[in-house]
């Protein structure tokens, strides 16, 4: 027997290509198809007409699992349209289990073609199902209120979830389901440190996700209990920060190439300036201007560019007068006493984004500025000892480079930190 499986990159927003997975089916001929729709634990799901056409294209049987349906987001009428199919081939499993909360009766129904069924009837042990399942089976069908009662309420708790993570800076993704993904480098050692909490979240390696952990709704009570156990874990990731002796060093440089070695080594690296001066910005998905220098870098550790990399950008505009940039926008144009009255007040932010970072990465690459031994800029700096707070492990350049020694450097911590990770899951 041979399975071959057809995977959704998060990438392309867990989105399968219909016609590729169309034409995949045609081109291997499979004897069973097996297709959850919508999917767990990504949430996505397909159109009935595109089901459809998958079960005309199969030469064997469709098997759709069904379980989530009912809970899909926005969905006014509870009956499946796949009841109106026709394809003879098509089977659909269903899951009381999931939809009515009965978890500890693991109780179930396939709906497929008479002759179908009776074929696979004949396959199924004798009391497969005891009696206090099929007596709750049968009430919680005749239940016409529990759903539309129930699912508000559910969403509702989805929401409030959703949005408290999302207050952590985590990265998020939900569909169609109220359960939903966050991205937290490496999922089976967030589900262990958050299961000595008293949080239960389901690790996703098995789905193929290891970066990600499942994380469903309960009470609000539960909910909020759940974010604090995601703040509590959320800074994990080490930072390394290259400083140099002077500007024009080659800091911007070595940051790239250790990005891109971290890259190469598995890690999910990202780079960081606190505070960077330039007239040449980038501009990211989300419309924030940032270093053209900290895009380049991004590119380097092929992740896309975001603000929280560089939350502090200076465009000089004439003589000691520039625009601070704070997150991607505009905040004021001052001059460079005004500035360096008001830097106090933007430690908060560079924190607030190092922590963002921190907690979606294996590893933060941080770029000082200057020299870090300037004494008289010690008092107000935001960039040389940003990564003070989280001991930073450093990497120092001048004019006599030595990035062969520092290359080397890096690749021995950036093995000895995917080390440290394995063991952790």
């Amino acid at each position: 027997m041979r399975i071959v499986e057809v995977r959704a990159p998060a990438s392309d927003d867990f989105r399968l290509d219909d016609q590729a997975l169309i034409d995949a089916v045609r081109r291997i001929r499979p004897r069973l198809t097996w297709l959850c729709a919508p999917n767990n634990p990504t949430g996505v799901s397909l159109p009935p007409s595109v089901i459809g056409a998958l079960a005309a294209a199969c030469d064997g049987f469709l098997i759709v699992d069904r379980a989530y349906y009912t809970f899909q987001r926005d969905l006014h009428d509870l009956r499946d349209p796949l009841d109106s199919a026709t394809a003879p081939n098509l089977i659909r499993l269903y899951s009381l289990t999931k939809s009515y909360a009965l978890a500890g009766l693991r109780l179930g129904y396939l709906i497929a073609q008479p002759e179908i069924a009776a074929r696979i009837g004949r396959f199924q042990p004798a009391w497969s199902v005891n009696s206090a399942a099929q007596a709750a089976g049968l009430a919680a069908l005749a239940d016409a209120a529990f759903l539309p009662a129930t699912l508000p309420r559910l969403w509702s708790a989805s929401n409030d979830l959703f949005d408290g993570l999302r207050r952590l800076g985590l990265y998020i993704w939900r569909a169609t389901l109220p359960f939903m993904l966050v991205r937290c480098g490496n999922g089976a050692a967030v589900r262990v440190r958050l299961l000595q909490r008293g949080c239960v979240v389901r690790d996703c390696a098995s789905f193929g996700l290891p970066e990600w952990v499942r994380v469903a709704p309960r009470r609000p009570s539960e909910n909020t209990a759940t974010d604090c156990c995601l703040e509590g874990d959320r800074m994990t990731a080490p930072v390394i920060m290259v400083l140099g002796t002077a500007s024009s060093v080659g800091k911007s440089v070595l940051v790239t190439a250790l990005c891109r070695i971290a890259a190469q080594r598995g890690l999910r690296a990202a780079p960081f300036k606190a505070q960077n001066m330039s007239n040449n910005a980038a501009v990211t998905a989300s419309g924030g201007e940032i270093a053209r220098s900290t895009a380049v870098q991004a590119a380097a550790a092929q992740i896309e560019p975001t603000v929280e990399m560089n939350p502090i950008l200076i465009k000089p505009e004439g003589q000691r007068r520039s625009q601070i940039v704070v997150e991607g926008r505009p905040w004021r144009t001052l001059d460079a006493l005004d500035f360096w009255q008001r830097k106090a007040t933007l430690w908060e932010v560079v924190a607030r984004n190092l922590d963002a970072l921190r907690a979606r990465y294996d590893l933060v690459i941080a770029e000082g500025a200057g020299s870090p031994v300037e004494l008289n800029l010690k008092a107000g700096d935001i960039v040389e000892h940003a990564g003070c707070p989280v001991r930073a492990g450093a990497l120092r350049t001048g004019r006599r480079h030595r990035h062969r020694r520092d290359f080397c450097a890096v690749a021995r911590y950036a093995d000895a930190a995917r080390s440290r990770g394995a063991r952790a899951g």
